[in-house]
């Protein structure tokens, strides 16, 4: 008889809810365990203790109390603030909170609180009123019981409802309130007695017979006797059709939707596995990094992401894929898989999932331009403001999001680096060599990867050649270089940018014939495709800008 009970990796979801697992077990140090590839292995021991509610409710305190409305109340330093926030705090204004604040004390009988927030209601004057802020804030650090509860009823409103329905003590079709229960005695009758029923007859409920239960998510067999212990998926989010409402879509109209409670306590868990992300000045959006590899690169991927001090996903999207592809090296993966970005959106009263499939192709330009893209992370490209309206401010182009944008959308960096070398040409912006240098590679590199060959190699000669005689030509005008050339350069970047190989070659022999100077044998190689046009016309352009802008450049490169 085997004393472990295995949990595999599946889908996105669940895999937050292995992660949540894995971070409960550390929590409590709970020793008995072991992770082989895809599968944790847990002592039957863990399942069956009874303080699992008591332990599930520690851990999203200890994980989420500094987002609860309660802990910001306490840490406040009210002396500090305007009167108008004195007069607005939100834990004694919002119906919500005050039904969680009558509920929770109700349940635990706590009757001092609610007494204290009236009476800081019913006063006017401000020094009263901070008067009576401070003997509550001494209030709820004193009485650590209450304080946990009213943390836990606060992230279950405004947290775990982005994940869950009605759930134990939890009832989001009233609004997100929190039920009249005791919250760890509604957490056994909704789960963990059943829980323990199922683990401690493991072997004799996981078995087919006549009479069976199918769990929707692991499709373990069971005996059909614990069939009144399997719980219906509805109350998840968003993941599958409530049959209460459309029926249809189940065999013979019967909902098969019901998973085991082993899996149901997985999926209790899920919410452990998002990261918070920031986007704009406030947000309960969340993210999870999905990938089946093993569990060991699972926590990795996502330790690794969580630790950053501040994750906008909007702007710092570098920061999710390459901890992803490093994280790939280190292990030492034979090739690197599609990874599923999972965020949990909220927008006012909605929220949703949002699944970003981030391929193996992206993976492999993001791995092979990684110096590259880090590079331009913080390089921004002023637009030229119109001057003849008021107040006009000018407008910045953010290069990185610009490229990775491109790259995650599977568009070549062709025009904007035509519009990065436009912006360049003018006297008063300076876009730099450096910064001109990094889009091109990363462009070299989306073409090597889509087109199965290796650019260095294949490309490396024109390409290296067409620079060197556009830095001769650039070191041949010398200190005039910049004057002298910048309308020369702004017409190769016409051609470019419509793919007129014929002007641009009657621009180029107008020049060296100019001079008086034979012109490159690179530029033969120039009629052969269009992306060996670009990738030849672009390099010879990096040369003539080698050294246009030098100091500006060494400039840019300190700040990066």
């Amino acid at each position: 008889m085997d004393k472990y009970i295995t949990i595999s990796l599946s889908n996105g979801l669940f895999n937050a809810g292995v992660l949540g697992l894995y971070k409960l077990l550390k929590f409590c140090d709970y020793g008995d365990y072991q992770i082989e590839e895809q599968d944790i292995k847990i002592n039957k021991e863990f399942f069956l203790k009874d303080n699992l509610a008591e332990l599930y409710l520690d851990i999203l305190f200890d994980y989420f109390e500094m987002e609860s409305s309660f802990y910001n109340f306490v840490n406040t330093d009210y002396d500090q603030v305007d009167d108008k926030k004195i007069r607005d705090i939100n834990i004694f204004k919002q119906k919500g909170l005050i039904d969680l604040i009558n509920t929770v004390c109700d349940i635990y009988n706590y009757k001092e609180f609610p007494k204290l927030r009236d009476e800081y209601n019913e006063l006017i004057n401000i020094a009263e009123k901070k008067d009576k802020i401070k003997e509550i804030q001494q209030y709820l650090k004193q009485n650590k019981e209450i304080y946990r509860y009213l943390v836990i009823g606060d992230i279950t409103r405004s947290i775990l409802r982005l994940y869950f329905g009605t759930f134990a003590y939890f009832d989001a079709n009233k609004g997100y309130s929190i039920k009249k229960e005791n919250f760890e005695d509604s957490l056994n009758n909704f789960l963990f007695n059943k829980l323990r029923t199922l683990i401690k007859d493991f072997e004799k409920f996981n078995q087919f017979n006549e009479k069976y239960m199918v769990c929707f998510e692991c499709r373990n067999s069971y005996s059909g006797s614990l069939k009144k212990e399997f719980i219906e998926l509805k109350f998840i989010n968003d993941f599958v059709t409530d049959p209460d409402k459309k029926q249809s879509v189940f065999w013979n109209n019967n909902s098969d939707a019901f998973v085991c409670p082993l899996c149901t306590f997985i999926y209790l868990l899920m919410p452990l596995g998002f990261i918070p992300v920031a986007k704009g000045t406030y947000s309960k959006d969340r993210l999870f990094v999905n990938s089946n590899d093993s569990i060991e690169s699972l926590i990795k991927i996502n330790q690794s992401v969580s630790s950053k001090k501040e994750l906008f996903l909007e702007n710092n999207k570098l920061i999710v894929l390459n901890t992803i592809v490093a994280q790939k090296i280190m292990a030492k993966q034979r090739e690197i898989d599609n990874i599923e970005i999972i965020l949990r959106e909220s927008h006012e009263k909605r929220t949703f999932y949002s699944f970003n499939i981030i391929g193996k192709d992206i993976l492999e330009v993001i791995q092979k331009s990684q110096e590259n893209l880090q590079s331009l992370v913080y390089k921004r490209v002023r637009l030229k403001s119109d001057s003849k309206k008021k107040n006009a401010k000018d407008e910045w182009i953010y290069v990185f999001n610009e490229v990775l944008n491109n790259i995650l959308s599977y568009r070549n960096q062709w025009n904007f680096l035509n519009l990065l070398f436009r912006l360049d040409a003018e006297p008063d912006i300076n876009v730099g060599a450096y910064t001109l240098n990094n889009v091109y590679q990363i462009q070299l590199n989306q073409n090597s990867i889509k087109e199965g060959r290796d650019s260095m190699k294949e490309m490396k000669k024109s390409t290296l050649s067409a620079r060197y005689s556009g830095m001769e030509l650039q070191e041949f005008f010398g200190e005039e270089a910049e004057n002298k050339l910048r309308g020369y350069i702004y017409k190769l970047v016409n051609a470019l940018s419509v793919g007129d190989k014929e002007l641009f070659l009657d621009t180029v022999v107008r020049m060296y014939c100019g001079i008086n100077k034979e012109v490159p044998n690179t530029f033969i190689n120039l009629f052969a495709d269009d992306e060996n046009f670009k990738e030849i016309g672009y390099a010879y352009l990096l040369g003539l800008k080698a050294k246009l802008k030098d100091k500006n450049d060494q400039k840019e490169e300190k700040k990066l």
